[in-house]
This record gives structure tokens, C-alpha cells and sequence, in this order.
């Protein structure tokens, strides 16, 4: 009995290699726990960021595609058909030049996918 009341009497502080382990398991367990409520709070403020300037890129390339291909093509004028008529009210008649068209579209869909 009387060595059991001398350990407890003798109890003094901690010694300086387990306070420093204490705190740094503390340290490390409050910056983890902060990160991650910080990371839950701003999560969908970023995706909405994330969304809109997805979007935004992705019009940008495709009005650059679109602006490096119609400069670059040199048929354009072909477009447009013009068609001498007979008549004496409509004497010009206009009409879309299908073929040249539809090689346009194709062209500007291989310019997007090439990127």
C-alpha cells in the first residue's frame, strides 16, 4: 500500500517526448477535420465555377473552328447560286448550292472534332 500512495504522490508532468507526440497527433487530427469541412462547404460553389467556364470554353472553340474554317475556305462565292430567269418581274433567281454546303458542314464538323 504504501508504494502504491508513493507512485501516485510522485506524479509530476509529462515528459517533454509525449507532449510533443500529443500535440502533434492534435495538431494533425484538427487540420485534417478543417480541411475536410472547408472542402464540403466550397465543393458546390466549385462545380457551378466548373460548369459555366466548361461552357464558356466550349462555345469559344467553337466559334474559333467556325472562324478559322469560313476564312480558310475559298468557295464561298459558290454558296450562292444565281440563276438568270426568264421572267420580266423576277429576272435573277437565287438558290443554295447543296453540294457546296453540305462540304462546308462536313468540313467545320472535322475542324471541331480535330480541334
Amino acid at each position: 500500500m504504501a508504494k502504491l500512495t508513493r507512485r501516485l504522490l510522485k506524479r509530476g508532468p509529462l515528459p517533454f517526448r509525449y507532449v510533443l507526440l500529443l500535440s502533434f497527433i492534435l495538431f494533425l487530427f484538427s487540420t485534417a477535420s478543417g480541411l475536410w469541412l472547408v472542402n464540403k462547404g466550397i465543393e458546390p460553389t466549385l462545380m457551378s465555377i466548373a460548369t459555366s467556364e466548361t461552357r464558356n470554353i466550349a462555345s469559344l472553340v467553337i466559334n474559333r473552328a467556325i472562324t478559322k474554317r469560313t476564312t480558310n475556305v475559298g468557295d464561298n462565292n459558290n454558296v450562292i447560286k444565281i440563276v438568270p430567269g426568264g421572267n420580266a418581274k423576277r429576272p435573277i433567281k437565287y438558290r443554295f448550292n447543296q453540294s457546296c454546303s453540305g462540304r462546308n458542314d462536313r468540313a467545320d464538323s472535322k475542324e471541331l472534332k480535330n480541334g
